[in-house]
């Protein structure tokens, strides 16, 4: 018998051309591959949308087996010994009841007769009931030769007919025996409504009195011919059988059928769309009712194996439909168990369950070995490239495309050979399969999908698209893009599925927010479904973590709990900045899936950025990197992280094998080389690659006899052997031979063919032997990956060092023409970082120190004074948010404590701690151990056309190390988590940005947003944009200082030490006042500060933009102040001059005309004078009346 395969990848068949839809939703970092292959046509009537069905050969359908009675009793022991063993199989043990019915075979009271006829028609209808279809046919057939005439022998033919799906004669026949009395009455009515129903034609019981329409086989057989030919009367039926007989289970049955027979609406709920009031929870009863179904079949020995795959299959599908995944499984893993014949027919939903719980490598040995199944070998292609063997699932899907297939499956398949082309950069490939859906398939919605990301992977972009697609506001949509927009005017009025569909291809063409939108109020989030997919990936791609969070919370407990709402809820947190939520979700979807590397990349991420590194090394120390399954890239960065965790022999023998596995992957060759080269592991480690002895795992370079060179691998691992041509076994005659020897020694050659010594030039391990080759040919090999680059070295020449000169002068130009555009334009200190490969903190330290010039910290206007004291005053109710920048210095000033006692617990997001946590990391692995054990750092710049080295020793490290360590001890144990949430979202151009590299300093805007903060940032852009962006209000430190010194929790002496720190750092447009300036004074008198402190403090007065008018004014009494508080004449005469010759610095022609100024309003003529000379001394001379 053949089965019509009905699961919840094809709920709508049709009589038309099918075309099917695949739908593949990722989304950043949350991956989801759901295939929803919806078999588009008529949308009429559902056929059959749950049962898996027994097909018979002449194509009629079959539901369930009539539960005929025996012969009515006429009290005689013959029917008495029938009757006790139909008792058995109506029990649930036909086997047993066929055993003791055929055993009466034997007894000559049946041999012949009416007896015989009572035997053998029981026969056949227990092994009706179990499926044995033709057998029972036979059975009842036979029946009828022994007793031809009687009424219920008639009717057992009839049901013979029926089975053998001769529909008309079993129709005449049953409707001829319904006018007699007799206990074949209620069989042949039955067999009627049966047959009528494949017959499509009318027929009624009412005039038939003796028919008892109470009978339950009449009952269920109505309302299954009402339902193909009374459709408008079949709710009513089956409303009043179950109001009549509520607990009976095949009414249940029928009822749960029922429920899904909307196609629109079946479609809508798999899709996910709100349902109408209790409908959920009718899909839940349903899910309980099949379930129950399922579970007496599997108790009848032997269960009907013909509607056995249908009932597994359908309460595995409607259990997934309630969001029981798990309980799925476990319950067609039972099946499968109990009767393995069973595992092809289920293997597609068992299949389509692993994909769901990220089991792709389960889902592929499923399916995989079933070659002759073309919907399989779709699905295993895919499943194959997801895991890495591009080549492999190529060939599978080619193969897959020559079976015979129906129109829909066929369409599926070339769009699954268009997607492994496209993502694995097969250009052929992707055109064959895009040119075949075209010419067979022109109306498919796939190719609109296809042929976008064919644009996306293939087509070249010039260097002027590359600039246009920076995130700019305002960004142009294309004549496509807004012909599509604008047909979306109507959306209301679609069905769910539309409105699905043009989400979908929302999110392709990149217009996230509108996606979401489009779903947002339309989704259910009760239960995960491909439309909740969508939205949860517009949210992630659109970088919306407003509307993600919203949603995450809404969610039901259910979806919450699920692979799916782990990863969602996963990326909420690293969204919005809430890493702590991301950790336990992340260590659920490992635990439930220990062998995935992404499962295990997902887990890691989340604890490293809560700074937990000895938690991630106990978690590596107890896999088994065997065990271990993904893709190459993903491989190699499983070896970076043992290589983090300090396993680097481990390291090192994954590597090699993933290098000898896949030698023409770039991804291979630098897992190899990380292991390698292993930057802070210890001289033993290194030096073990460098053998003295020939021993296991070397690599030997000899000289023949012949005078001819050649390598040798000594392989140990019987896997790896035939992986390279250089590797011998250890019991090989040449690695015999070569065993304990070093270099320089001579050996007899073994191999006949060459007679003499050989000798051995070098000896070294064999995974640095693959490193050397892959350092000499990276770049030959893959000119376009990201890898190596080599530049010629060599220091004993005089021009050896020409082409890392050239380097270091073009990087330090770059550098420079960076602060140059970083100083005329208006960049946060974030966005110059990420050009010059530096975070927010060195960048600001760099601006000064190697490029010369000044970070622009304030506007120097006094409204902005005004309004930061204003803001902070604020700020002690809403609290404060401090950058990353702000942290650093706020800690070297020593100022964390007094700012929490009058600001309360200082804000931060996670991007200030994902800062400082790099910080850290780069001085714990930077530089390498010396010989003798001890860590130095070195690195190289370029000044004045001379390179110049720097070395930090091993305790200048430690002070390093310690230092950073501290920040971000500080930051974990005193600072207040912050959500990047917004108020709302922003406009996609922001998110654009966001999403860019070294985006994240939006953060702190969108922190500030969302919680009311008020910004503290020593960034005048940054303070700029959050104003301009969001309103935000923002103040940056020296303006904090003078804060905390009105409230009398700072010192004056505090301020003027601490502004003198953020000038030597480069800030300019700092503020000054008069008094401080002669605190100044009297701290250089003291000792505490230098000449050159006072120097910088005075920097203020006079620097560019400022008003002059007030620099003047501060000028002047400050030295006023000096020349009448009693100063020694040393130090006012010092400080004076310094005041004088930094207001003056930049006015140029201006300087005779601002000295006759502050000379004429000076109150003392020894100032007077002192200026008169000091104007001699410097050459400025009166203005003349028109500079006046």
């Amino acid at each position: 018998m053949n089965f019509v395969f009905s699961t919840i990848k094809s709920w709508w068949p049709s009589n038309n051309q099918q075309s099917s839809q695949s739908a593949k939703v990722v989304g950043d970092n949350n991956s989801v591959d759901q295939s929803i292959n919806i078999y588009v046509g008529d949308r009429g009537g559902l056929q059959k949308a749950l049962s898996s069905e027994a097909a018979l050969p002449e194509g009629t359908e079959w539901k369930a087996a009539i539960h005929a009675d025996a012969v009515s009793d006429d009290g005689s022991e013959e029917f008495k010994l029938i009757s006790k063993f139909r008792e058995v199989a109506n029990g649930g043990d036909s086997t047993t009841a066929l055993k003791l019915l055929e055993g009466l075979k034997t007894d000559e009271r049946f041999s012949d007769g009416f007896a015989a006829f009572r035997l053998s028609f029981n026969v056949g209808i227990v092994l009706q009931n179990i499926g044995e279809y033709e057998k029972a046919s036979a059975a009842l057939r036979g029946a009828h030769a022994f007793s031809p005439e009687h009424p219920k022998a008639k009717a057992g033919l009839a049901l013979a007919d029926l089975i053998d799906g001769r529909d008309e004669e079993a129709f005449e026949q049953a409707v001829s025996l319904l006018s007699a009395e007799g206990d074949h009455v209620n069989l042949c009515a039955a067999i009627a409504f049966n047959a009528a129903k494949r017959l499509k034609v009318k027929f009624e019981v009412e005039g038939y009195e003796y028919v008892d329409t109470s009978n339950e086989d009449i009952i269920i057989s109505r309302l299954d011919y009402a339902e193909v030919v009374h459709p408008d009367q079949f709710d009513s039926m089956l409303k009043d059988a179950i109001n009549a007989d509520p607990e009976n289970s095949r009414l249940k049955t029928t009822w749960a059928h029922a429920v899904l027979k909307d196609a629109q609406q079946n479609r809508a709920f798999l899709l996910g769309s709100k349902m109408a009031e209790g409908f959920e929870k009718d899909v839940t009863d349903c899910a309980s009712i099949l379930l129950h179904e399922l579970e007496c079949s599997l108790k009848q020995n032997p269960p009907n194996m013909l509607l056995l795959p249908s009932m597994a299959n359908n309460a595995a599908v409607a259990l997934r439909l309630n969001g029981r995944d798990a309980e799925a499984s476990v319950l067609l893993d039972r099946v499968i168990t109990s009767f393995p014949d069973l595992k092809k027919d289920l293997a597609q939903i068992r299949a389509a369950l692993f994909l769901q719980q990220d089991k792709d490598a389960e889902a592929f040995q499923l399916i995989a070995p079933m070659q002759d199944q073309p919907e399989f070998q779709v699905m295993a292609s895919e499943i194959e490239a997801q895991i890495g063997e591009p080549a492999a699932a190529l060939e599978r899907i080619n193969s897959a495309l020559s079976l015979t297939m129906p129109d829909g499956l066929r369409c599926q398949a070339l769009a699954a050979k268009a997607r492994i082309g496209i993502s694995l950069t097969e250009r052929n490939s992707a055109d064959e399969a895009i040119d075949e859906l075209n010419s067979e398939f022109s109306g498919a919605p796939e190719l609109v999908l296809l042929r976008s990301a064919y644009s996306r992977a293939f087509e070249l972009r010039s260097a002027a698209e590359e600039v246009e697609s920076l995130p700019i506001v305002g960004e142009e949509k294309t004549t496509k893009d807004q012909e599509f927009l604008d047909s979306l005017e109507g959306v209301e009025d679609w069905e769910f599925f539309d409105v699905f569909q043009a989400a979908n291809e929302l999110f392709y063409r990149g217009f996230y927010r509108q996606s979401s939108e489009l779903l947002r109020d339309r989704v259910s989030f009760s239960r995960e479904s491909p439309a909740l997919q969508l939205l949860c990936d517009s949210c992630m791609r659109g970088g919306m973590a407003t509307l993600a969070r919203e949603i995450s919370e809404s969610l039901s407990n259910d979806v919450q709990n699920s692979t799916f709402g782990w990863k969602f809820g996963a990326n909420t947190a690293n969204l919005t900045g809430e890493i702590y939520k991301a950790v336990p979700l992340t260590r659920k979807l490992f635990a439930v899936n220990p062998t995935s590397l992404s499962s295990l990349q997902w887990y890691v991420q989340s604890l490293l950025r809560m700074n937990d590194p000895g938690r991630i090394r106990r978690v590596v120390r107890d896999l088994n990197d065997i065990d271990l399954v993904g893709a190459i890239s993903e491989k190699r960065e499983y070896v970076n992280l043992l290589v983090f965790c300090g396993e680097i022999e481990r390291a090192r023998n994954y590597a090699y094998r993933l290098y000898c596995e896949h030698p023409n992957d770039h991804h291979s060759w630098m897992a190899l080389s990380s292991s390698v080269l292993a930057l802070g592991s210890s001289p033993t480690e290194a030096k073990d690659l460098w053998l003295t002895n020939v021993a296991e795992n070397a690599a030997v370079e000899v000289v023949q006899p012949s005078g001819e060179r050649r390598k040798y691998v000594l392989e140990t691992d019987i896997e790896l052997f035939p992986l390279r041509q250089e590797n011998i076994k250890m019991d090989h005659p040449i690695a015999q031979a070569l065993l304990h020897l070093q270099e320089g020694d001579s050996f007899d050659w073994p191999l006949a063919g060459q007679d003499g010594n050989g000798s051995i030039l070098c000896i070294k391990h064999k995974a640095l032997d693959a490193f050397h080759f892959v350092m000499q040919r990276f770049e030959e090999q893959f000119p376009d990956a990201d890898g190596f680059s080599s530049v010629k070295c060599d220091p004993t020449k005089d021009d050896g060092l020409e082409e890392i000169m050239d380097l270091l002068r073009q990087r330090a130009q770059y550098g420079r023409q960076k602060i140059s555009e970083y100083e005329g334009g208006s960049h946060p200190l974030a966005l110059l970082g990420v050009t010059l490969g530096l975070d927010p903190i060195d960048t600001y330290l760099g601006i000064h120190r190697e490029g010369g010039a000044t970070v622009k910290v304030s506007s120097c206007k006094s409204e902005d004074q005004a309004n930061a004291s204003a803001w902070l005053k604020v700020a002690r109710k809403k609290g404060m948010l401090l950058d990353a920048l702000s942290i650093h210095l706020l800690r070297r000033l020593d100022l964390t404590d007094v700012v929490e006692q009058e600001f309360g617990k200082i804000g931060v997001t996670q991007n200030t701690i994902d800062i400082f946590a790099r910080r850290l990391h780069e001085a714990i692995t930077m530089g390498g151990l010396d010989d003798d054990g001890r860590r130095r750092a070195g690195s190289m710049s370029y000044q004045d056309g001379r390179i110049v080295m720097s070395e930090m020793s091993e305790e200048e490290i430690g002070e390093k190390v310690s230092l950073h360590q501290a920040d971000l001890d500080w930051l974990h144990a005193s600072c207040k988590l912050i959500p990047a949430v917004a108020k709302e979202d922003p406009a996609d151009e922001i998110i654009r940005v966001r999403n860019s590299p070294g985006g994240a300093f939006l953060d702190d805007l969108f922190a500030c947003d969302g919680s009311s903060r008020i910004l503290v940032s020593d960034d005048l852009h940054l303070r700029q944009w959050g104003q301009g962006l969001f309103s935000v209000k923002g103040v940056w430190i020296q303006a904090l200082l003078f804060h905390l010194e009105e409230e009398l929790l700072i010192s004056p002496q505090k301020v003027v030490s601490a502004t003198i720190h953020l000038l030597g750092a480069g800030e300019q447009a700092l503020s000054i006042s008069s008094v401080r300036l002669l605190i100044g004074a009297e701290m250089m008198n003291s000792g505490e500060l230098t000449e050159q402190d006072f120097q910088l403090l005075s920097s203020v007065i006079g620097q560019p933009g400022a008003e002059m008018a007030s620099h003047i004014k501060v000028a002047l009494e400050a030295i006023n102040g000096l020349w009448t508080t009693g100063s020694t004449l040393p130090v006012k005469h010092r400080a004076t001059s310094i005041i004088l010759r930094n207001l003056v610095r930049h006015q140029g022609s201006n300087s005779a005309l601002v000295m006759d100024t502050i000379q004429t309003l000076a109150k003392l003529p020894d100032i007077r004078e002192y200026m008169k000379n000091w104007r001699i001394g410097h050459f400025i001379v009166h203005a003349t009346p028109s500079e006046v």
